[in-house]
């Protein structure tokens, strides 16, 4: 395979992903964040008296409400979170 076609097929992978990329990435304000985060909690100790159990023998609880994952060839993920 010659170069120029290994470096074309590179260049081709990358304007796709840019062009797929969002242009502009919104962060939430730490109120927010809080409040997505005492949600998601809630939800979780609803659902499992384990978690509740754990979370008293645990130093830390580190907690992502909302992580969106992407992924074409190469993936990636992105999330705001908070450790409780």
């Amino acid at each position: 395979m010659t170069y120029l076609k290994k470096y074309t097929g590179m260049l081709f992978v990358l304007a796709l992903l840019s062009a797929i990329s969002p242009l502009s990435v919104h962060a939430d304000t730490g109120a927010e964040i809080d409040r997505e985060v005492d949600i998601a909690l809630q939800k979780l100790y609803a659902s499992s008296s384990i978690a509740v159990e754990l979370s008293k023998l645990a130093k830390g609880t580190l907690v992502y409400p909302n992580v969106i994952k992407a992924g074409l060839v190469v993936g990636g993920q992105y999330g705001e979170g908070l450790c409780v």
